[in-house]
């Protein structure tokens, strides 16, 4: 991939001339003030990528002609989701942002006994825009995919075929570095990570009960959203730490 301004675009294989609106117009034409003849890699979300020039500017839009493919990028092998605990304002957003940008695969918001929030339905286009933005900074071209904010016992039904794992500091667990080896061998992943109040005593008996594994992330307590970001780094470069290419990935 080219180290371009990269674009999103709501289409499904892009050919010819292509028509650039709306938030992605106005980040190229006001902050980085795109001119005829620049150069940008866009990409739909699901893999795709493309190069494209600049050829037109008109009325706050853009016409960008395609140039090339560039390499599709594969599901990866081996995935990771996030099953969070909704938690009050941003700190979601910080929450999917993060977990956007280190590379997990899907995020399920939850609700937890010890949660005090509900999100409105609205709530999930809006999280679903600042996982275009990560993916965008971060240059994934996959954008990672958020589920609907489901119960706790429902998200432990659907995900009960992958691993298992969990952090609570209320309870005797294990380091999340002892179990490298373990998550190293395995191909789906699936983290809980509860609300300010973690999760109650029923909800981790439930866990055990599927044996999954409970987690540390080090002695102090941490917010939701920087559990997310710190285990969310941690399980992905175990996951891949035999098989990731850690070479550049630009031309």
């Amino acid at each position: 991939m080219s180290n371009n301004p990269i674009v999103y675009i709501n289409e499904t294989l892009p050919s010819g001339s292509i028509i650039i609106k709306h938030t992605e117009a106005n980040h190229l034409i006001k902050v980085l003030r795109a001119k005829p003849g620049l150069k940008i890699t866009v990409f739909n979300g699901t893999g795709n990528s493309w190069e494209a020039k600049i050829t037109a500017l008109e009325r706050g839009q853009l016409t960008a002609e395609i140039q090339k493919q560039f390499p599709f990028e594969e599901l990866p092998g081996k995935r990771l989701t996030m099953a969070v605990g909704v938690v009050k304002g941003n700190r979601m957003d910080f929450a999917i942002e993060k977990a956007a940008e280190i590379g997990v695969y899907s995020f399920i918001p939850m609700l937890t006994k010890f949660g005090v929030v509900n999100p409105g339905s609205g709530r999930l286009k809006h999280w679903e825009r600042i996982a275009v933005s990560a993916s965008k900074q971060s240059r994934r071209m996959r954008i990672l995919r958020i589920e609907a904010v489901m119960e706790f016992s429902r998200v432990l039904e659907n995900v009960k075929d992958t691993t298992i794992v969990y952090f609570d500091i209320n309870k005797k667990a294990l380091l999340i570095n002892e179990i490298a080896d373990f998550v190293a061998q395995k191909n789906r992943i699936t983290a809980f990570i509860g609300p300010e109040g973690g999760f109650s005593e029923e909800e981790c008996e439930l866990l055990d009960s599927v044996n999954a594994k409970c987690l540390l992330l080090g002695k102090n307590i941490l917010r939701t959203e920087t559990a997310v970001a710190v285990g969310a780094g941690l399980l992905t470069h175990y996951l891949s730490r035999d098989s990731y290419d850690y070479s550049p990935q630009y031309d």
